[in-house]
C-alpha cells in the first residue's frame, strides 16, 4: 500500500516506526541532542579545537555519571534527592587525601569508590528494610552528606595533584580519558542491566512489585543493590567533578542533584519505576550540559539563562512525552 494509505502499516506512515522499539521513545531526545550540539559547534566555530573538545567532555563527565545513577534508583521506582551532596563529599575526601604518588592516588580513588558504595547501601538499607519513603530518606542523607563534606573542608581548597586532574582533563595519546571512562561505565552498567539477574529484577520491581515478589525474585536485595550501584556511580561522577575543578568543595554538587533528575526524566526514565534507557539519560544529561554551555557562550545575564533554560527544559521534555503519545497511538 502507498505510505499515504491509511490502512498502511505505522512503521510505513510513521519515520519513527522503522527504528527499533528501544529507541523509538529516545530518538526525539538525540535528535535535540543533535541540534545543542550543532548550536555550540557553530557558536564555537572561531575556537572550535581537540582542546575545546577535551574540556568539554570533561565538563560532562560529571553529569553524565550522575544521571545513569539517577537513572538506576529510579528504574526501582525510587529517588536520591543526595547525589549531589554526596559528590561534594568525595571531592573533599579526595582534595584532603591525595598527595601527589600513584599509590595515594589509587588508594584515594578506591576509597571514594568504596564510601560511596557504602553511602549507597545504607540509603537502600533504611528505604527497603525501614520501608521508608526514598524521597524522605534521600532528602535526610542529602542533609548529613552535606554536613559530612563542610566538616571534611568547610571551604574550596585542598590539594589535588595536577597528574591526578590532568588525567581527566587532559589527553592520553590524543584520547580522552573522560571520554573513555564514561564509555566504559555505560557499558558495565548497560550489560548489568540487561543481561544480569539483577538488572531483571531491578526492572521489574519498578513495574510491579507485588508480581516480582510472588515471581520469586530477590525484591529487596535488588533494591539495596540498585543504591549501591548507584553510589558508586556516584562516587566515581564525584571523581571526575574533582579533576574538572582541580579542588574541593563542599557545596559544588549540589546542583547535580536535580539536573541528575532533569536528565534521567528528559532521556524516558519514568518516575514511577520500570521505565527508561541508559542510554536515554546519556542523551538526557548531554542535552542538558550543552544547553547549559550555549548559554554561557551567549553572555546573557544568569536571570535570562536560568529564564531560558527552565523554558527549553519544558518544550524538551514536551517534544519527548508528545514522540512517546504518538508511538503509543500508533501501536
Amino acid at each position: 500500500a502507498p505510505a499515504s494509505d491509511p490502512a498502511a502499516p505505522a512503521s510505513r506512515r510513521r519515520p519513527l516506526g522503522r527504528l527499533p522499539r528501544s529507541w523509538q521513545e529516545i530518538a526525539p531526545i538525540f535528535g535535540v541532542t543533535l541540534l545543542f550540539a550543532l548550536v555550540y559547534a557553530f557558536l564555537t566555530r572561531g575556537s572550535l579545537s581537540l582542546g575545546t573538545i577535551t574540556n568539554l567532555s570533561a565538563y560532562l563527565f560529571p553529569l553524565i555519571l550522575v544521571a545513569m545513577a539517577q537513572s538506576v534508583v529510579m528504574l526501582t521506582g525510587g529517588i536520591d534527592l543526595a547525589v549531589g551532596q554526596m559528590m561534594s563529599l568525595a571531592t573533599v575526601v579526595l582534595a584532603t587525601q591525595m598527595v601527589d604518588t600513584p599509590v595515594s592516588k589509587v588508594g584515594s580513588v578506591a576509597l571514594v569508590l568504596a564510601g560511596g558504595a557504602l553511602l549507597g547501601l545504607f540509603t537502600g538499607a533504611v528505604v527497603t528494610l525501614i520501608k521508608l519513603p526514598a524521597i524522605i530518606v534521600t532528602l535526610a542523607t542529602s542533609f548529613i552528606w552535606a554536613g559530612w563534606a563542610l566538616f571534611v573542608l568547610n571551604v574550596p581548597g585542598g590539594h589535588l595533584p595536577v597528574s591526578f586532574a590532568q588525567g581527566f582533563t587532559g589527553r592520553i595519546g590524543g584520547v580522552l580519558p573522560a571520554t573513555l571512562a564514561v564509555l566504559a561505565a555505560t557499558l558495565v552498567l548497560w550489560k548489568l542491566l540487561k543481561t544480569s539477574p539483577l538488572g531483571l529484577a531491578i526492572y521489574a520491581i519498578g513495574d510491579n512489585p507485588r508480581g516480582a515478589f510472588v515471581s520469586g525474585l530477590p525484591v529487596r536485595g535488588a533494591r539495596i543493590a540498585a543504591y549501591v550501584v548507584a553510589g558508586a556511580m556516584t562516587a566515581l561522577a564525584g571523581i571526575g567533578l574533582a579533576a574538572y575543578a582541580a579542588t574541593g568543595d563542599p557545596l559544588i554538587g549540589a546542583p547535580y542533584s536535580l539536573a541528575s533528575i532533569a536528565a534521567a526524566v528528559l532521556g524516558g526514565v519514568g518516575f514511577f519505576g520500570g521505565q527508561g534507557q541508559l542510554k536515554g539519560a546519556v542523551a538526557g544529561a548531554l542535552t542538558l550540559g550543552l544547553m547549559t554551555q550555549i548559554l554561557f557562550i551567549s553572555g546573557l545575564s544568569p536571570a535570562y539563562q536560568r529564564v531560558i533554560y527552565g523554558a527549553v527544559l519544558v518544550v524538551a521534555l514536551g517534544v519527548r512525552a508528545f514522540a512517546a503519545y504518538r508511538i503509543e497511538e500508533a501501536r
